[in-house]
């Protein structure tokens, strides 16, 4: 793999993986147009490893307090804006694993076997991809009605809402929905106000991209699969390009779920939906 194939793919796994427009989608679309067939695991490895580094360093004060708060009684948390019980941050724990265990499962069990029919449909793939990015993008759009209308916080969100939010995660596997917009859009369903709806999104990704990391590495070394590269310069570009641009990603996605905008998501979805229907067509 040359440095400049490995630059692009960085960039855009690092952008796609938590802008809300699904990485998967755009890692096909990419491999199409520009015929970027990406062989090597263990830079795929590395990249994942890179925005997984991205997301822990953003949410660094969000993770230390919610870790602390299970040491002490209570936590002052300006960061939260309320003082949080050790009841308030178990409650959240426990919402967090029920939201990743629908996606944990379909994971486990049907990545593989998903993974082989959309490698193998031929072109019909890019019309049901343009199906999926509509259906991201009509979730994008709704919450332009819902985004005034959260009124619960981050400690309200129930087990009943996690499972909710957890079924939407689990869904987005497929290549063309995006995991981040289909959390936050069904967290804002439920009424959770748009930041920390966004807040919980990318907590719940944490050890969902963890677990996806994990297990590609022992699925590897299972079949005995890593690419024996000894390029090492490609390795840490891809990891530093893929943890730069996804933190960028974070900031840039969070000025706009401030904003109130995180439907204009939606409006950009208009050109993979397009970019996919052409290549089917012609």
């Amino acid at each position: 793999m040359d440095i400049i194939k490995a630059i692009v793919i960085s960039i855009v796994q690092g952008i796609t993986e938590f802008l809300p427009i699904s990485s998967s989608g755009h890692i096909l679309l990419l491999k199409r147009l520009f015929n970027f067939e990406v062989n090597d695991n263990t830079f795929d490895i590395v990249v994942h490893f890179g925005t997984i580094i991205a997301v822990i360093i953003y949410f660094r004060k969000e993770i230390y307090e919610l870790i602390k708060a299970l040491f002490v009684e209570k936590v002052n948390s300006a960061l939260f804006e309320k003082v949080i019980s050790r009841k308030d941050a178990i409650k959240l724990w426990i919402c967090m694993i029920v939201a990743n265990i629908p996606a944990g499962i379909v994971g486990i069990f049907f990545d593989e076997y998903l993974e082989t029919i959309f490698g193998t449909l031929g072109e019909i793939v890019f019309l049901i991809l343009s199906g999926l990015f509509l259906y991201t993008a009509i979730l994008l759009f709704s919450t332009s009605v819902l985004r005034n209308k959260g009124k619960k916080d981050f400690f309200s969100i129930s087990y009943l809402d996690a499972a909710i939010i957890g079924i939407f995660q689990a869904i987005a596997v497929l290549p063309g929905i995006s995991r981040s917009g289909s959390t936050i859009s069904s967290a804002t369903f439920m009424g959770v106000e748009s930041k920390d709806a966004g807040r919980f999104s990318f907590l719940i990704s944490i050890p969902l991209i963890l677990g996806a990391f994990l297990f590609k590495i022992i699925k590897n070394l299972k079949i005995d699969n890593f690419t024996d590269n000894s390029n090492i310069l490609i390795m840490i570009i891809g990891f530093i390009v893929s943890s730069i641009t996804g933190y960028g990603a974070l900031k840039a996605l969070f000025s706009i779920i401030k904003k109130g905008k995180f439907w204009a998501f939606g409006v950009y979805m208009i050109i993979p939906i397009g970019v996919s229907l052409l290549i089917y067509l012609f």
